[in-house]
């Protein structure tokens, strides 16, 4: 999945950036009570050295996309579309 995402779909337009499918495990791992996130884990994630080298920022982006592993056995993705304001779910069933 994540191959997929920064080899092809990044790779491919310059107004996508795809997180790792690391980036929610991350966040939301070793918080300190149950229902909350550790953004501090996650917080320069934004700053990815892809970016760094074409000189842009996650904020040039039109589309965030974010692909989630549920319990080892459903892909979720979470998609950031910026210029209309919307997040949309997607749920492999």
């Amino acid at each position: 999945i994540n191959f997929i995402a920064k080899q092809v779909i990044q790779q491919g337009t310059s107004d996508i950036y795809c997180y790792s499918s690391y980036f929610f495990p991350k966040l939301l791992h070793n918080s300190s009570a149950a229902g909350r996130y550790d953004f501090a884990t996650v917080c320069n994630w934004h700053r990815s050295r892809e970016l760094r080298q074409t000189g842009t920022t996650i904020f040039d982006c039109k589309h965030l996309l974010v692909s989630m592993n549920k319990d080892n056995s459903h892909w979720l993705l979470i998609h950031v579309d910026i210029e209309s304001r919307k997040i949309c779910l997607w749920v492999d069933t």
